[in-house]
């Protein structure tokens, strides 16, 4: 019980929090990243890390579809394959429309029947397989750095990783975004998902706390992504969050639940970082730019226009 109170806990503080400092600001995009169709696979797994095929799907809704339009125009566009998933179709993403019920409280069976239909569409066809948010920032070529120390036939997963207090149960943060390895969606799929002992069928719940607990039944490692330095890679804030002191606080919720101790400054994030939460669309932007257009001139002969 006193484990399930913490969890409770955990996410009513994320939630207010987050509630009371990031908002959404909503602006035109107009390109599109059509989807193709493919051919359902077979479920033999293959081994090719130098490959590093990456697909990425977004978690959104209905009254966010505006706001993921803006992952596809920035990030989205670098990852070999990228999906919506909501609860309604929309065009413009577009989206792969959910047979299940909206809502915060249904994110676990949300999750649940994405992966499912990602197995079952995609399997063979890419190495490694992300869960993100419709505000969740990703630097691709950072993530494909990372994973090709890794092979996708080892069931694997990766991401900001969180342990609930008192019980000790690992997960990865949903917010910042995960990755599953070709071996580990194959056994999350045919191993857990309709498997009542190891993954719990209840479509409510909390997502990345039931993927940990699932995942970790069904023999899937619980990797760490950290740098050579011990620096995170994967972060369940914005940028900012992790250069501000009241992320550090000992009473800050996520002091108590990161895995791994949080250390202010440089020093706990990675010069390789590669994901952020709570992004706001003009920080979508912000971020492209300074990650990919922005420079420092590094010689005094160049010439100045």
């Amino acid at each position: 019980m006193g484990s399930l109170l913490l969890l409770v806990l955990y996410y009513a503080l994320l939630n207010s929090w987050a509630a009371a400092i990031f908002t959404s600001n909503q602006t035109t995009a107009n390109t599109t990243f059509p989807i193709n169709s493919v051919t359902a696979n077979s479920a033999t797994v293959k081994s090719n890390p130098a490959t590093n095929k990456i697909l990425i799907w977004v978690m959104t809704s209905p009254k966010n579809h505006q706001k993921a339009l803006h992952v596809k125009n920035t990030w989205g566009n670098r990852t070999d394959k990228l999906l919506f998933f909501s609860t309604e179709i929309d065009e413009n993403l577009p989206t792969v429309k959910l047979p299940v019920q909206e809502g915060y409280a249904f994110l676990w069976n949300k999750t649940r029947e994405a992966f499912k239909f990602v197995y079952e569409k995609y399997l063979q066809d890419y190495d490694w397989f992300m869960k993100s948010d419709d505000d969740t920032f990703v630097n691709v070529e950072n993530l494909r750095y990372m994973l090709s120390n890794y092979s996708p036939s080892k069931p694997t997963y990766f991401g900001c990783k969180y342990k609930l207090p008192g019980s000790g149960q690992v997960f990865m943060s949903g917010g910042g975004g995960y990755i599953l390895s070709q071996e580990a969606l194959r056994l999350f799929v045919e191993e857990g998902y309709n498997n009542k002992e190891k993954c719990s069928q209840n479509p409510r719940g909390f997502e990345d706390v039931e993927m940990g607990r699932c995942l970790e039944n069904v023999g899937v490692k619980a990797g760490d992504s950290r740098d050579e330095f011990g620096r995170e890679r994967f972060s369940a804030f914005p940028p900012e969050g992790e250069f501000d002191p009241a992320y550090f606080r000992k009473d800050f919720w996520a002091m108590n639940y990161s895995y791994y101790p949080r250390i202010y400054g440089q020093s706990h994030l990675s010069d390789n970082a590669i994901s952020f939460h709570y992004v706001t669309p003009a920080n979508m932007y912000a971020l492209d730019y300074l990650m990919y257009r922005f420079k420092t001139i590094k010689s005094t002969d160049e010439k100045i226009p």
